[in-house]
């Protein structure tokens, strides 16, 4: 939704995790020494597709301080963080409903309490509601 609302690129940690580890992608955080594989995928096929003239979003949901410092040097002045940011409560409801697989309260308010430290560097300003957007 984001890359068509903008027009660019959109890439998916997800998407690159299956493609380049399928047996172990959905427990990725697990592996450490694979999960960075998948970042540094990641940030070379955005750094290619932005060196070749265009916008990216890069759609991450494990989001670390390192990472972002890594973006921060690639990138420079051009990096626009923004996070999703519903109402823990409206993301658990909506994790409930999922079809698919879900992510599980817990790992939500971990998630959710990682992101509040995050807010110094990220900015307080980047987080956006969508609660009242659900995205494709």
């Amino acid at each position: 939704m984001l890359s068509k609302h903008f027009n660019c690129a959109y890439i998916s940690e997800d998407e690159i995790a299956k493609e380049v580890f399928p047996d172990v992608y959905k427990e990725l955080e697990d592996y450490p020494d694979t999960l960075k594989i998948a970042e540094n995928q990641l940030l070379k096929r955005a750094k290619e597709i932005f060196d070749s003239g265009r916008d990216v979003v890069i759609d991450r949901i494990n989001l670390e301080r390192e990472f972002i410092e890594e973006m921060k040097k690639t990138f420079h002045k051009h990096l626009i963080l923004w996070v999703l940011w519903p109402p823990m409560e409206t993301t658990i409801e909506r994790d409930k409903r999922r079809e698919v697989w879900t992510s599980g309260e817990d790992t939500i308010r971990r998630f959710y309490k990682k992101y509040e430290e995050l807010k110094p560097i990220i900015g307080e300003k980047s987080y956006i509601d969508n609660s009242s957007t659900m995205l494709d």
